[in-house]
């Protein structure tokens, strides 16, 4: 973009505003451990580039586009701190920076680059990317347990196997069609970039044009606010990035320093016979004598940004049709996949997906297995500690919620949404539902179900524990249907129903809901 600050990423039909503390968005009033959610876009580094990715892809092993082995310009965690400080605030700091929920966007981008370059090593390279592990020490040992994963090794996460059967990435959108009405074609360059956000009264006039001074003082109300919020943030150490560009706080400052020198320069020159009146006009600023053959600019350079840009959204559009669009799930269509590094079929975990074509074509009802799900609300010894009242909950006098229950195939490409109505008038309010799994074939059916309910909130997934005898347990609510226990299930949502009226059901999961949210840090 001719300036990144306009996206409309940063308006309140996504990430919310990013000028001082966020108050717009899914995120609006978000509380951190160390304060209010707060950014300071465009503060300073740079932003990925498509120039910066295909450096890296000129690379053929991991050791060249990561630390300590990488040189500079190929090296990807480097350039992977540039959007982290460019964005400001929380996600700036090593360790704050999960705290912006940005933060699990970007690290996803991240990814999806590796993934292009796993498969550059692959079809390009003729590297096998999933043993292209460096050679490293401490932490980084290739066969160190994970944290947090119990049976998994530093050098399992390089595995073919989580792109070919957990999740794959689609292709970047590409001109003419860029496939989003929030993307727009660039003919000059001949590439997607964001449409633009509709500005505020105070960035309008301002933030186009330079908004940092060169003793760093900002000149738009809009950045000093920002610039002064997130000084107040206890951050600690920032993230290892780019220099300042110029389309940012820092880089626009470093501009005017520069500039001032220059006049102070050619206001010297005047020994050397350059009158007041070519420096005026700009005539003869330097003896740099004959000047190279170059490109016109591109549209992102100093004499642009002095230009106002807040033009507002293309196409008619503005932030509240946006956010419709958006929560409406009908903005982005399904553009095409990204090609799949193969996997050798080396253990029982792969062997499932060794026909992989089986779970992506068209099924019948027959292919789907149907499992009820019992739900309680406002469950009786619910953990209430450290919990906070939902602001998007119910009102006081409210008599029913709706619960929505859904099944999302994770080695499968499937989704199965229910919905049930608890009378939360009862003493013990509670529903049942009926989600369907894909039957398995060649290997167990995984699925990850879920509960929210109509107070925006997730509810608790508790698992049948056979261990025990008749009993559930806390657990993520991933489910496992192996084919030798496919026939617990039945395979239509009527007999199921009809399971469910007979009473006496063994439910496979449950979920407690409750009107409260926690959270994570409050007493802690």
């Amino acid at each position: 973009m001719d300036n990144p600050v306009n996206t409309i990423l940063f308006s309140a039909a996504f990430f919310g505003n990013g000028d001082g503390q966020v108050t717009t968005g899914p995120f609006a009033n978000w509380v951190t451990p160390i304060g209010p959610l707060t950014r300071n876009i465009g503060g300073g580094s740079q932003l990925f580039s498509k120039e910066i990715i295909r450096s890296i892809m000129t690379r053929c092993r991991t050791r060249d586009i990561t630390r300590p082995t990488a040189l500079p310009q190929f090296d990807l965690e480097f350039f992977h701190g540039g959007p982290h400080v460019w964005v400001g605030g929380q996600l700036s700091g090593l360790n704050t920076a999960a705290h912006d929920p940005v933060f699990f966007l970007h690290h996803a981008c991240v990814d999806y680059i590796w993934e292009l370059f796993r498969n550059h090593q692959f079809f390009d390279c003729r590297v096998d990317p999933s043993s292209d592990y460096p050679v490293v020490t401490g932490q980084h040992l290739s066969t160190r347990a994970m944290d947090g994963l119990p049976g998994y090794r530093n050098i399992d996460g390089y595995r073919n196997y989580w792109t070919q059967n957990w999740y794959r990435y689609e292709r970047s959108p590409t001109c003419p069609v860029c496939n989003s009405p929030y993307l727009t074609c660039n003919p000059a360059r001949k590439v997607c970039v964001s449409i633009e956000r509709t500005l505020a009264p105070d960035e309008a006039v301002t933030v186009s044009r330079m908004a940092m001074a060169a003793d760093g003082n900002a000149l738009s109300p809009q950045v000093s606010r920002a610039r002064a919020q997130v000084a107040l943030l206890d951050i600690g150490t920032v993230f290892d990035a780019p220099p300042a560009e110029l389309r940012t706080q820092m880089g626009q400052a470093s501009a005017v320093r520069r500039k001032r020198a220059l006049k102070q320069y050619n206001k010297m020159s005047n020994i050397a016979g350059v009158n007041d009146s070519q420096q005026q006009n700009g005539e003869k600023r330097l003896e740099v004598g004959e000047q190279f053959l170059a490109p016109e600019s591109d549209g992102r350079t100093s004499d642009v940004l002095g230009r106002n840009i807040a033009s507002g959204v293309f196409l008619g559009k503005n932030d509240n049709s946006s956010m419709q669009d958006v929560y409406s799930g009908k903005a982005f269509p399904v553009a095409q996949p990204m090609s799949l590094v193969p996997v050798p079929v080396s253990n029982t975990l792969d062997l499932y997906m060794k026909n992989p074509s089986s779970y992506i074509t068209k099924s019948s009802a027959s292919d789907w297995l149907f499992a009820p799900v019992h739900l309680l609300y406002n469950v009786v010894g619910y953990d209430t500690n450290a919990q906070t009242p939902s602001m998007k909950c119910l009102p006081s006098d409210a008599i029913s919620t709706s619960i929505k229950v859904s099944a999302q195939g994770l080695n499968y490409l499937g989704e199965y949404t229910d919905f049930a109505v608890v009378d939360i008038s009862n003493t013990l309010p509670s529903a049942n539902a009926i989600i369907a799994i894909r039957a398995p074939e060649v290997g167990p059916s995984i699925s990850m179900v879920t509960a929210s309910h109509g107070c925006g909130l997730m509810c608790k997934p508790m698992c049948f524990n056979t261990e025990t005898g008749p009993s559930y347990k806390p657990c993520t609510g991933i489910m496992w249907i192996k084919p030798e226990d496919a026939t617990a299930y039945v395979r239509s949502y009527d007999e199921a129903a009809e399971s469910l009226a007979k009473g006496g059901t063994i439910f496979p999961i449950l979920f407690q809901c409750h009107k409260e949210s926690q959270s994570p840090w409050k007493g802690q």
